[in-house]
């Protein structure tokens, strides 16, 4: 189930964020979104989860997302935004039953609870199901969050940053995990990232976006060249290739 964007353009008023956007994320992968601040990573992600308005086609699975009915897309999707906010009245099985907000009545069926235990499982959070969500830590947070987007069991998963605040240990299990999850589950995972070496070392490909267009896509190694980040980022750096074949930015100077 390959998710396939062709011509996407979206802006406000006469400022095109993205323009003429195309790209394609294989199922069973990790594709990470990269790009300076401002070059339109998380629009992106807004629009193929179809929460803005956009010029041109979104398909999964050879189907118009745009043009399939808000719940059945929403079945298809879990999206997890940058900026959450957490309820601070809600329990940690709660955060992850909202989910399901698409599909809940007044009243809960035995499904729904029994998905929500699954994703909390899926995380590793089942043994603090009961906890205030105010009363985690942030990596904490991130994991029931993750398990939110998990909950509706969805075939194409759009993380939005999902390492920020965290340190370089629960990124990197973050990361981890959300790997792990794509490779065993066949999901189609697009997730933006401003670290460029977890980006190297977790996706299986990468789409870089600069100036309202995509610069270059492919695997990291290809995509990850002095001349690219000194174009895209303005940057001087060096880039060593270990020998599993990932590249590591070692950034140098402004330019």
């Amino acid at each position: 189930m390959s998710l396939d964007v062709h011509g996407l353009g979206f802006g406000y008023g006469e400022a095109p964020v993205l323009d003429g956007v195309e790209l394609r994320a294989a199922p069973g992968q990790v594709t990470a979104v990269l790009g300076p601040n401002g070059s339109g990573k998380s629009t992106l992600l807004r629009c193929v989860a179809g929460i803005e308005r956009f010029r041109g086609r979104v398909a999964f699975d050879g189907e118009d997302l745009a043009a399939m009915a808000p719940c059945r897309r929403w079945a298809r999707i879990g999206y997890m935004p940058q900026n959450l906010v957490a309820e601070a009245a809600l329990s940690v099985f709660e955060t992850v039953l909202v989910g399901l907000v698409h599909d809940l009545s007044w009243r809960v069926r035995r499904c729904e609870l029994d998905r929500a235990s699954a994703a909390l499982d899926l995380v590793g959070m089942a043994r603090l199901a009961e906890r205030p969500i105010d009363r985690l830590s942030g990596g904490e947070r991130q994991l029931v969050f993750l398990a939110q987007a998990l909950v509706r069991q969805p075939r194409l998963l759009l993380l939005d940053e999902p390492t920020s605040n965290l340190d370089i240990r629960n990124s990197l299990e973050m990361l981890d995990l959300v790997r792990g999850i794509t490779a065993r589950s066949g999901l189609t995972t697009l997730i933006a990232l401003h670290d460029l070496n977890l980006a190297a070392i977790f996706a299986d490909s990468m789409v870089v976006l600069h100036q309202s267009r995509i610069h270059d896509q492919g695997a990291p190694a290809r995509v990850l060249t002095p001349a690219a980040l000194k174009h895209v980022y303005g940057i001087e750096a060096e880039v060593e290739m270990s020998a599993a074949g990932v590249p590591k930015v070692t950034p140098l100077r402004a330019v």
